[in-house]
C-alpha cells in the first residue's frame, strides 16, 4: 500500500536533483511517469521485487519507451539521466 507514494516520492527526488517539478501536474512526460508510470507498472514492481530505487527508474524507463520520438526538454533531461548510468539520489 505504500509502495507507490515511496516510489512516487523517490522519483520526486530524482526529478528534484535535475531541475525539474518533484511534483508534476498537467500531461507532461513527468506527471505521466510520476503517475501513470508508477500505477502501470506496479504489478511488474512486486512480482519481480524491486527495490524503490529500482522501482522508480523502471517506471520512468517505461513511459519514456512509450514515447521515443519525444523532443521535449523533460524526456531529454530524462534520457541524458538514463544514459549517464542514473545515478540514484
Amino acid at each position: 500500500m505504500l509502495l507507490p507514494i515511496r516510489i512516487r516520492f523517490k522519483i520526486g527526488r530524482i526529478f528534484m536533483s535535475l531541475g525539474l517539478s518533484s511534483t508534476p501536474i498537467g500531461d507532461g512526460v513527468c506527471s505521466r511517469i510520476f503517475h501513470a508510470g508508477v500505477s502501470d507498472n506496479l504489478a511488474e514492481i512486486k512480482r519481480t521485487g524491486m527495490s524503490v530505487d529500482q522501482a522508480a527508474k523502471f517506471c520512468i524507463k517505461k513511459e519514456i519507451d512509450k514515447y521515443p520520438l519525444s523532443t521535449d526538454l523533460e524526456t531529454s533531461v530524462l534520457i541524458e539521466w538514463l544514459c549517464s548510468g542514473s545515478h540514484f539520489i
